[in-house]
């Protein structure tokens, strides 16, 4: 009953929201920022569809140029309206609806956003490992009298 009345007096709570507002324009300007990056990698290097992508969805769900032009549009407006103030929930769910669609589409674009998805990396080709390692020391050079089992050997008498 006690954290039923907690969280309910923290969802009531009226106070200052100057923190809040800034926390808004933060998270508008980083979504600018993606929009800005996507639209500069389009313009640069062309269309991520026209050469190699891998998509966590089906090539069916990935976006045509023009369809893909138009999802940077609307996250640019989104994100200015986040940043602006006006329709700011609504803006921030589209905007990041879309970063994360675009993020399915062309995941090697946003390798670096992978944490969520480590679980499906389990089951990638490369995450496959043949043949004996034991045998390799760091960075791939022959295991030597540096190497673990030299210093287990030595100290077994």
């Amino acid at each position: 009953m006690r954290l039923d009345s907690t969280l309910r007096r923290l969802r009531d709570e009226e106070g200052d929201t100057y923190l809040l507002a800034l926390v808004r324009i933060g998270f508008g300007l980083l979504l600018l920022n993606e929009a800005w990056l996507a639209t500069t990698q389009l313009r640069d290097a062309g269309y991520f569809g026209g050469y190699f992508h891998q998509s966590f969805l089906p090539d069916g769900l990935v976006p045509s140029v023009g369809v893909y032009q138009g999802v940077l549009g609307v996250q640019f407006v989104a994100a200015a309206l986040v940043v602006a103030g006006r329709a700011a929930r609504s803006a921030l769910l589209v905007a990041a609806a879309l970063l994360v669609y675009v993020m399915l589409c062309d995941r090697l674009w946003f390798h670096h956003y992978v944490t969520p998805w480590r679980p499906s990396r389990r089951f990638s080709p490369s995450r496959r490992v043949t043949g004996n390692w034991s045998s390799v020391g760091p960075c791939g050079s022959p295991r030597g009298q540096s190497g673990r089992r030299a210093r287990s050997a030595r100290r077994s008498p």
